[in-house]
């Protein structure tokens, strides 16, 4: 009984080992598309000049709705 449990624990680790090396080499790749992920997130922000104004004030308000965002239906 002991060796079995011995053998699928070396097997479950092997197992895991051979899995951890391809993600290594995809890491630059995902890094890569992380930064343009946040890139895009980041100029999206910009876009709202409601977040420059002061909340729930009158010009917040027409600028939310201007950009679709003050939950008033059109």
């Amino acid at each position: 009984m002991k060796s079995i449990i011995a053998a699928m624990t070396a097997a479950w680790v092997l197992a895991g080992l051979a899995a951890v090396a391809p993600a290594q080499a995809h890491s630059d790749q995902q890094s890569y598309q992380a930064k343009k992920s946040a890139q895009k997130k980041r100029i999206r922000y910009v876009e709202y000049l409601a977040d420059r104004q002061r909340f729930g004030s009158k010009i917040w308000w027409e600028q939310m709705d201007r950009e679709d965002r003050g939950g008033r239906r059109r």
